[in-house]
């Protein structure tokens, strides 16, 4: 989870410039996917990637919004 959040971060800038306003999805340390609806890109992650593969989703906005783990969530 904190190597994918990492590298979200670093990416941030170029991000903003091509996926703003959309959910993009980050998978060992690369983008993987985007797009408009958060619910819709965790589905094909799911299908995808599987339920117990950790991936990182985050919304492209100008200020990076922190993400908390949730107790019970699984971030190996």
């Amino acid at each position: 989870f904190e190597r994918n959040a990492t590298a979200f971060r670093e990416m941030h800038p170029e991000l903003l410039k091509r996926y703003r306003g959309q959910w993009v999805a980050i998978y060992d340390g690369k983008l993987v996917d985007s797009d408009t609806n958060d619910s819709i890109l965790h589905r094909r992650m799911m299908k995808k990637y599987g339920y117990y593969t950790p991936f990182y989703m985050q919304r492209v906005v100008e200020e990076i919004i922190p993400i908390e783990i949730v107790p019970g969530m699984n971030i190996d």
